[in-house]
């Protein structure tokens, strides 16, 4: 899956949560993830709950 993000937003994340969106983003190749949708929104938007390359375990929440 290829994954973009706006680079203002990936700053911001970087600042409040100590966590690169580059390395969140691998977490959408644990094949442990658990995924559920979240249908509070109109957009399509997902939760992830998974393990990223550094075996952090991390809710990441993306739209698609």
């Amino acid at each position: 899956m290829k994954v973009v993000w706006d680079i203002n937003k990936a700053s911001e994340n970087l600042v409040k949560h100590k966590i690169e969106f580059s390395h969140a983003a691998t977490v959408l190749d644990d094949p442990l993830a658990i995924t559920i949708e979240d249908e509070r929104h109109e957009e399509k938007r997902f939760i992830t709950l998974g393990a990223d390359l550094l075996g952090r375990i991390l809710v990441v929440v993306y739209a698609y």
